[in-house]
């Protein structure tokens, strides 16, 4: 590995490659402690620790500085025995929520949308949005919230979302196809168990959920991206595990007031509560569109070339014959000249005799 004390000592009487190597020796290792930096950041997310590597040491000592290998060494060390204690600890202290002696598997936590959620649920999208949507903010808990307040409020433990289900009611659309997209914003507040907060941020987590509204089928369950009906999985990282499912009762129909003697429903269309599709998605189903358009074009060249070899083969099965019945008639030729030639010796020599 190229060292400061070797970057250093480049010969300067040839600026491009000293400035090129320079260049790729400041990139590669800064690489190297964004890598450290986010897995030290993961880290704390998980055990709800600061963790022992200290990022402040190789802010002073200046970037680059001598002995920056061994400190990104020692950094690195240090991030792994954090892991190793938290996968050490990880389940310790476990809770179930609203788990029982009756109940050991516990009652989930059921968020339902406020009258200012759900309308705002159902309101039109506006300006480039295409899908209807609704944030749903949970509030922070810590050790001495109480569950009025909060849901997840559970006297100083520590507290992960590792499933979410939704339930949906009343919904129709034009096919009864429903797609619903979870988003996660990235931006979380940690609260240790010293009542320390923690912001966190990550990538933006994108989830859909598919399913035919009136049939209860899922066609697709917490896949990330396109739609098949065959694959049904669910994203799960380090982080966070998250998973959908379709409701158990049937959509029932909505019925609107009378208007002109008949009774007046809505449209399908008119209710649509399913969150923006992400351009990840789109480009996803683009993908799936391309790949098919690719299947059939190969298809057709298939077809094109098989019908291409047929004509060939009968061309040359035309030829074949062709040659084989000009061979057979020039036997046919010869035998009836040897035929002649035959007769005609024949009567000639029993002219002689006669003479």
């Amino acid at each position: 590995m190229l060292g400061t004390q070797e970057a250093s000592a480049l010969n300067t009487n040839i600026p491009a490659l000293a400035a090129t190597i320079k260049a790729n020796y400041m990139h590669h290792t800064s690489q190297v402690l964004e890598q450290l930096y986010n897995t030290q950041r993961a880290l704390s997310f998980w055990s709800l620790s600061l963790g022992t590597a200290d990022f402040g040491q190789l802010r002073d000592a200046g970037f680059p500085s001598p002995g920056l290998a061994a400190r990104l060494k020692s950094m690195n060390d240090d991030i792994a025995a954090d892991l190793v204690r938290a996968v050490d600890a990880f389940g310790m202290g476990r809770l179930t929520f609203g788990s029982t002696s009756e109940n050991p598997d516990g009652e989930p936590v059921r968020i339902q949308l406020s009258e200012y959620q759900l309308k705002a649920l159902k309101t039109p999208p506006q300006r480039s949005a295409t899908e209807y949507a609704v944030s749903i903010p949970v509030a922070t808990a810590s050790k001495d919230t109480s569950r009025e307040t909060s849901p997840f409020a559970m006297d100083g433990y520590d507290i992960r979302v590792s499933k979410v289900r939704v339930y949906l009611e009343g919904v129709q659309t034009a096919d009864n196809d429903v797609r619903v997209v979870m988003q996660h914003l990235g931006t979380e507040t940690i609260v240790t168990p010293t009542n320390d907060l923690m912001p966190f941020k990550h990538d933006r987590l994108h989830l859909a959920f598919h399913y035919n509204s009136s049939t209860s089928k899922i066609l697709t369950d917490g896949d990330i991206g396109q739609d098949d009906e065959e694959k049904k999985d669910s994203m799960s990282t380090l982080l966070a595990s998250t998973s959908a499912a379709a409701p158990t009762a049937k959509v029932p129909q909505i019925a609107g007031h009378r208007k002109n003697g008949k009774q007046w429903h809505p449209t399908r269309k008119a209710f649509r509560p399913t969150a923006g599709q992400t351009s990840y998605a789109k480009r996803a189903t683009k993908t799936a569109q391309q790949a098919e358009v690719k299947k059939l074009e190969t298809e057709m060249k298939a077809e094109k070339e098989e019908e291409r070899q047929r004509r060939i083969q009968a061309i040359k099965d035309k030829r074949a014959a062709r040659g084989e019945k000009e061979r057979f008639e020039k036997m046919a030729e010869k035998m009836h000249a040897k035929r002649v030639e035959r007769l005609r010796r024949r009567e000639k020599r029993n002219k002689l005799l006669k003479s």
